[in-house]
């Protein structure tokens, strides 16, 4: 029997069209809402190319579409469950505050930075990184894997 994250990762990669991310963004977004969370509005395409030069990695589509969509919550809001999905200008602070190893590009948290997500700079893949612990970890393949595993179960992304 497959477990839950393994099954979700078979479905994401069935997923590859626009349409139904944009549908998954969507889902994200009410999934927000329906939790008090603010967001900031979306950014533009230029803001989002600077983003990738300033950081030296292409986003996947899914992310720049996700970009355009919502630039993150609000200051330091988060989840119920302690996840935060930062904006553009907290990306810029996180990834040049030095606490973050700098081959990733972090844009997420959980706890207050207790562990932050983020790309790999080299194979784009999502992976976590403990504050306390050090070292980084893999966790999904695709920002849109990484979505369907925290709409299925926002825990699932903690190692």
């Amino acid at each position: 029997m497959l477990s839950a994250l393994a099954a979700i990762r078979m479905q994401t990669i069935k997923m590859d069209t626009n349409q139904e991310f944009k549908d998954k963004l969507n889902k994200l977004i009410l999934h927000w809402r329906s939790q008090g969370i603010k967001l900031n509005t979306g950014i533009s395409i230029d803001n989002i190319r600077n983003l990738e030069i300033d950081f030296g990695l292409q986003f996947e589509e899914a992310f720049s579409n996700y970009l355009t969509s919502v630039n993150g919550f609000v200051d330091f809001e988060s989840d119920e469950a302690w996840f935060s999905f930062w904006s553009q200008a907290r990306m810029r602070e996180e990834n040049e505050d030095g606490s973050h190893p700098k081959e990733i590009m972090w844009f997420s948290d959980h706890s207050i930075n207790l562990c932050s997500f983020g790309f790999h700079k080299t194979d784009k893949k999502i992976y976590t990184h403990y504050q306390t612990i050090g070292g980084v970890e893999f966790i999904a393949n695709s920002f849109t894997e990484f979505v369907d595993l925290y709409l299925e179960d926002a825990y699932l992304l903690l190692r």
